[in-house]
């Protein structure tokens, strides 16, 4: 009995990663938290970036995601771990988190 509870928990772990974040797992995983104290992500609200929808102007960042611009205190953005950006928008209403590329990348 509780090895068939054990396989059913695992295989709810595996699908819930397989479903959820994706590639951006690793934000959620890693709990970093936003300047406000939220955490970053949740499983619907990360999306990566391309570089030409991301603008930098002296302290800020502005991301464009579905048409609107939301900016960004650059000493809040974090590093991502790939060569992306990446923008958390809860619900697409305002920008709680974004990670850059390392330098260099």
């Amino acid at each position: 009995m509780w090895l068939a509870a054990a396989a059913v928990g695992l295989l709810l772990l595996f699908l819930g990663r397989a479903l959820g974040h994706d590639d951006a797992a690793w934000i959620m995983e890693g709990r970093y938290v936003g300047h406000n104290g939220m955490l970053c992500c949740g499983p619907q609200d990360s999306h990566r970036r391309e570089p030409d929808a991301v603008r930098y102007s002296p302290g800020a960042f502005t991301v464009t995601w579905k048409g609107r611009e939301f900016a960004y205190d650059e000493q809040h953005v974090k590093i991502s771990i790939d060569d992306h950006w990446w923008a958390c928008l809860p619900a697409d209403a305002f920008l709680l988190c974004l990670f850059r590329p390392p330098v260099g990348s």
